[in-house]
């Protein structure tokens, strides 16, 4: 059978790199995503039709409308190389800064006393000191890194809950774009409730196909408001830069498996990122930290890593996901001799739960080779995924994009069957895609599970069954 890693990964594409021709020549089957901001949608949209051109399938394409800053470097009138830890910069929209911003938002917005800031992809920290209510904040050097024009500044601190609707961005020049193969959407975590569904609800009204939503957490008042917005989203995109500069970094790795540990509870699939692999943008071997990094994400089973978008050029790409595969082939293999902290199982408390859970302990106790499960809309397929089976599941859907938005999901593969079966060919014609998918040999054993089989009939029932692979 196909060698299928469990952990995914996602592209975060700089616009830079929307070449259709050369990310196709990278390996389009080797990434379960590609992440597109939303800065170029006209650019965006000819990208993927160019890539739909020159591929038969698409893999899952998300779409970031989280604000991705509030400012950024304008102009620079003092020496770089002068610039020391402990250096005092001024930063404003006035031509009399040493670093001249233009924002998007009054400074006022940005500014907090204390505050923890950084420059571009995080190679400089500041300290935010005084401000003189106007346009110039003062601010303290604490790790020196590149500054350059254009690079983005980021105060994760000053995001707060918005409970009025002020994020809300002008969608409708998004709307050719959101109906372009977009599968899933990445909005900001510090959305309230009210504001979150309202967006949702308009996102989902105005596209041809249901998207799934993500939270963004890039903050500690992200964090601490997602549980307000649980019901409204599919999975959690976690930005951990940004969220080390709203709480003491040390505490960001506990805190992450805190987060996942309530995606696990209540279903949502989880998404690492930041910097992963970053010094490969330049470098032929990562550091060992990068690597220990990919691996205890890997550990905690995370549904999906990141490939950076600050490794900006297309050999970057190809040696940094070599080595990102190697990693994730090496951890997986090896993953039954590790010890460790070991998250928990969600409750099993219903028919459906329970289904899934058991679904999940047959496969481990046969010796299955693969959980295969049909959908129709995508719940039974992730019940599996939040018990952590140590194989791949296959999904079997009737919608091609349910599928893609199912790619993103660990350990999720799928086929899509053209036409419904009768109830007492399902199994024959499983049977017969397995094969010619590959993605199961003759005689493996495989776990077939369904909560509902209603879209075939109306005397189906909850189920699953142990089966062989049949030549």
């Amino acid at each position: 059978m196909k060698n299928l890693q469990i952990t995914k990964i996602i592209w975060s594409l700089s616009t830079g790199l929307q070449d259709a021709k050369k990310v196709t020549k990278v390996g389009l089957n080797r990434f379960a995503g590609l992440k597109l901001d939303y800065s170029t949608p006209e650019k965006s949209i000819q990208f993927l039709d160019e890539l739909c051109d020159l591929n038969e399938t698409l893999p899952a394409v998300v779409l970031d409308l989280a604000p991705a800053t509030r400012a950024f470097v304008k102009s620079i009138s003092i020496d770089i190389d002068a610039i020391q830890i402990g250096s005092i910069l001024k930063l404003g929209t006035g031509s009399d800064a040493d670093i001249q911003i233009s924002a998007t938002v009054p400074l006022s917005e940005i500014y907090q006393k204390g505050a923890r800031a950084y420059l571009g992809a995080g190679g400089t920290f500041l300290k935010l000191e005084d401000f003189n209510g106007k346009d110039t904040m003062q601010a303290e050097v604490v790790q020196l890194g590149g500054i350059k024009i254009g690079s983005p500044l980021h105060v994760p601190s000053t995001r707060e809950v918005d409970t009025k609707g002020d994020y809300l961005v002008d969608l409708a020049k998004y709307e050719e774009l959101l109906n372009h193969h977009i599968t899933h959407v990445i909005l900001p975590g510090f959305l309230s409730p009210g504001v979150f569904k309202k967006l949702r609800d308009h996102i989902q009204k105005v596209t041809e196909r249901p998207i799934w939503f993500v939270a963004k957490v890039a903050s500690q008042s992200d964090f601490e408001n997602l549980q307000s917005i649980f019901e409204h989203i599919s999975g959690v995109y976690v930005s951990r830069l940004d969220w080390a500069m709203t709480v003491e970094p040390a505490s960001i790795p506990v805190k992450t498996k805190e987060l996942h540990q309530k995606c696990v509870m209540n279903g949502k699939f989880f998404v690492t990122a930041s910097q992963m692999l970053l010094s490969m943008a330049s470098n032929i071997t990562p550091t060992r930290a990068e690597v220990s990094d990919i691996a205890n994400a890997l550990v905690d089973k995370s549904d999906a890593i990141v490939l950076t978008k600050e490794i900006d050029s297309f050999e970057a790409v190809s040696r940094t996901l070599d080595m990102m595969e190697k990693i994730i082939f090496d951890v997986e293999q090896n993953y039954k001799k590790m010890s460790g902290w070991v998250m928990q199982e969600p409750t099993v408390d219903s028919p459906f739960s329970a289904v899934a859970y058991g679904a999940v302990e047959a496969a481990r106790n046969v010796g299955a080779k693969a959980i295969v499960a049909l959908t129709h809309s995508g719940n039974t397929v992730q019940a599996i995924s939040t018990f952590n089976p140590p194989i791949p599941v296959i999904a079997i859907s009737f919608d091609d994009c349910l599928l893609r938005s199912l790619a993103l999901i660990r350990g999720v593969y799928g086929f899509c069957l053209s036409s419904t079966p009768k109830l007492d060919e399902v199994l024959n014609v499983v049977n017969a895609q397995l094969i010619k998918q590959g993605l199961l040999d003759k005689d493996d054993l495989y776990v077939f599970a369904s909560v509902t089989l209603s879209s075939l009939g109306s005397d189906a029932s909850n189920l699953f069954t142990i089966q062989k692979v049949r030549g």
